[in-house]
């Protein structure tokens, strides 16, 4: 009730030129900050794409799946429990450790003599290979936390 009454009296305050002159400042400073807004997603966009054409492909790949994929997604999964940050980590750090513990023992017991330094590139298909059966459970249940969001 209170706010209603001070609009109202803001409007008798002000003529009906200055209120469309306070107006048509409040649109303009909206659509400025919606323009400059753009431009930066704009530059900070055309910047990454530009570093990344400039990088070998995994790494590009590494740098795009680190710095967008999993901080959206921490974000969301962060949001969907409604857990701070630490606590979820300390949650996840068994599982975080047991896939380094798997990967280790697999670049272990890998029959290459190479390793992953070789031409050879089959090792990288196994590679990928082993990142999608671990990211198969993670798919799952963020399809569960969107499915939610509907």
């Amino acid at each position: 009730m209170k706010n209603k009454f001070s609009f109202a009296f803001f409007q008798q305050l002000l003529s009906s030129q200055a209120q469309k002159k306070s107006e048509r400042v409040i649109l303009t400073i909206a659509i400025a900050s919606f323009l400059v807004h753009l431009a930066v997603i704009f530059l900070v966009d055309f910047g990454v794409i530009h570093l990344e054409n400039q990088l070998p492909l995994l790494f590009a790949f590494g740098l795009y799946f680190i710095g967008q994929h999993s901080i959206t997604s921490w974000q969301h999964i962060s949001t969907h429990l409604k857990l701070k940050h630490q606590k979820i980590w300390l949650q996840a750090l068994p599982f975080h450790a047991g896939a380094w513990l798997i990967l280790l023992l697999f670049l272990y017991f890998y029959p290459s003599n190479d390793s992953f330094t070789s031409t050879d590139k089959r090792q990288w298909g196994i590679f990928f290979i082993f990142i999608a059966c671990i990211s198969l459970p993670h798919v799952i249940s963020m399809q569960s936390v969107y499915s939610k969001k509907k």
